[in-house]
């Protein structure tokens, strides 16, 4: 009852808040919000809404799905979920893309300083990391996408009929638990001395079914063991050593159930991410963060964000807030889900945020990530876009002049083959140095002296220029 009453006051508060801004934004002063819309590619639309008021600063991709024309998966940083030694297996959103031929991705779910999920992660149909506690997450199969609190469940059965509930797949098993680890896995560890048990199965483990493994040798007190092509191995510590060693034999075969609560199209789902809380449910506001185990800190103070929703005419909305600069505060998770009902969707889900905040296009960073520069994260949500960039014919970015005085704006235009002006809402202008902000409509805004190169995109082809901007003159 308690937390029900102070979840209303917090969705009263902040929807007021929220008409506030929409009342101001009806004006013509200058804090209105401005709002650029833009093509990326055909089918897959930009915009970049900048709210002076607060300041806060709003990048939106939107497309259709399913759609022939572009396809979504999930990435994992270094293809694999742990690393020998406990080296981090993490990368940039960016390098993910790059190395896979993506033309648009953004920071998936949280994560351990090792580079362990601490959500659901399906890619392609094969089950990497179990869901968080009672934490939301967003899947997809062929032709639907939904966002759901799943639940799994799993057991590993021995010949003599004992059954053994396993804790998790793929992560570091603490006390007293059973961890499976398949190839994706790639390192079994555990926090505390305890058992290995090495399995034979060929088998890539699916979101719900049952499995037959052979058990091969057991490796006694150990903390990590590396898990080989065509292996599974359970992590056993605390008491439940002794229970999966009772009346092993070797070369036994043992069953592996996997079963998965909730929406049924989890047992059909291809891709998967967790997050939370979830944000909007049924087309309510309805930001579950204590439910989901989250604090208030978290919630109710502004930080960058990253955010996914499914509007009600089977449109994907990827969101990005910037935060923690004079340019953009970041948003609280009251305001990320009313931006995300304002974009007209129904079900949402917040992501990782904070320094992970990336959203990465066509060979650049659209956002200002609040470290500066990306930081490693452990998965990705990749789109593929079947475009064909070499057939494309350039363009070109002319600016009036090469150098701009600290605090000066500067307005640059984009050309295509021939010398004519690109039509301005297939242009998306990127600032990729920290000393110079571009807004789209291709107005250069010089923060600080130094060079500072400014890119154009046009439908898949891009273009950069430099310019380099003076120290301001004293007295000037």
């Amino acid at each position: 009852m308690l937390r029900t009453r102070r979840n209303n006051v917090i969705r009263l508060s902040v929807g007021c808040m929220a008409l506030v801004i929409g009342v101001s934004a009806l004006g013509s002063e200058p804090s209105a919000p401005v709002i650029w819309d833009r093509e990326l590619l055909p089918g897959l639309l930009y915009r970049q809404e900048v709210r002076p008021a607060l300041p806060m600063d709003i990048h939106v991709v939107r497309f259709k799905y399913p759609n022939p024309d572009f396809r979504l998966e999930t990435e994992l940083a270094g293809g694999a979920v742990l690393a020998p030694n406990n080296a981090p297996t993490r990368a940039r959103v960016s390098s993910m893309a790059k190395s896979r031929g993506a033309f648009l991705a953004v920071n998936a779910d949280y994560f351990a300083p090792s580079g362990d999920p601490l959500g659901l992660f399906i890619h392609d149909g094969e089950l990497i990391s179990e869901p968080f506690r009672s934490r939301s997450a967003i899947g997809w199969t062929e032709n639907r996408v939904f966002i759901d609190r799943p639940k799994w469940k799993a057991w590993i059965e021995a010949p003599n009929g004992l059954r053994l509930s396993i804790n998790g797949i793929n992560r570091p098993a603490s006390t007293n638990e059973l961890i499976v680890f398949s190839e994706a896995g790639s390192t079994a560890t555990a926090s505390t001395n305890g058992m290995m048990f090495v399995f034979e199965c060929d088998q890539s483990p699916t979101p719900d079914g049952v499995f037959e493994a052979k058990f091969k040798h057991v490796v006694p007190d150990v903390r990590s063991h590396p898990v080989r092509k065509g292996q599974w191995v359970v992590a056993a510590t605390g008491a439940n050593q002794l229970r999966l060693l009772a009346g092993i034999q070797q070369n036994t075969t043992y069953k592996f159930e996997f079963h998965f609560e909730g929406s049924p199209e989890w047992k059909q789902a291809r891709f998967a991410l967790g997050g939370g809380p979830r944000l909007i449910r049924s087309g309510q506001v309805l930001v579950e963060f204590v439910e989901e185990g989250f604090d208030n800190d978290f919630a109710l103070k502004r930080h960058p964000r990253t955010a996914i929703g499914i509007t009600a005419s089977g449109e994907i909305v990827l969101v990005v807030v910037d935060g923690r600069s004079k340019f953009s505060t970041g948003a609280t998770l009251n305001e990320l889900a009313w931006i995300m009902r304002g974009l007209g969707c129904v079900e949402a889900l917040n992501l990782d945020g904070g320094g992970s905040s990336t959203l990465y296009a066509g060979g650049a960073i659209l956002n200002r990530p609040s470290d500066g520069v990306e930081r490693p994260v452990a998965n990705a949500l990749l789109l593929y876009a079947q475009l064909a960039t070499n057939d494309l014919p350039p363009i070109q970015i002319v600016a009036p002049a090469n150098t701009v005085s600290e605090g000066d704006t500067i307005a640059l235009r984009a050309l295509n083959a021939q010398g004519a002006e690109i039509p301005s809402n297939t242009v998306v202008w990127v600032a990729e140095s920290p000393n110079v902000r571009v807004n789209q409509d291709g107005i250069v805004s010089a923060i600080a002296p130094g060079p500072a190169r400014i890119r154009a995109m046009s439908l898949g082809v891009s273009a950069q220029i430099q310019v380099q901007v003076q120290a301001k003159k004293p007295g000037s």
